[in-house]
């Protein structure tokens, strides 16, 4: 699904961990297609306060030096964000946000 709302950008990133990415590889083999290309899109995570929630959110590659020129700490952006779900045989159960495109 795609979703689209409001985030403060709290100024810290992060090595996207190795579960989430094979989280967003596992969900994204089953709906859309091999993940060829999947394994260098996401490499960042950016953090976001949401509401009330602090939320780590990957971020594509490709815009992550635009967000990074035009998104300063404490500023409210748009985020516009592709929904992956898995509930795996572990029973862990991830819910990522994965960043494709931002508004100021």
């Amino acid at each position: 699904d795609k979703y689209r709302f409001q985030g403060e950008y709290l100024g810290l990133q992060r090595k996207t961990s190795s579960d989430v990415h094979q989280s967003m590889m596992n969900v994204f083999s089953l709906f859309v297609g091999k993940p060829t290309e999947f394994k260098e899109m996401i490499k960042t995570s950016l953090l976001f306060k949401v509401g009330t929630e602090e939320i780590w959110m990957p971020i594509q590659s490709v815009i992550l030096s635009a967000f990074h020129d035009e998104v300063k700490k404490g500023e409210v952006v748009t985020l516009y964000c592709l929904f992956l779900n898995e509930h795996n045989n572990n029973n862990k159960l991830f819910n990522t946000f994965l960043i494709s495109e931002f508004q100021k």
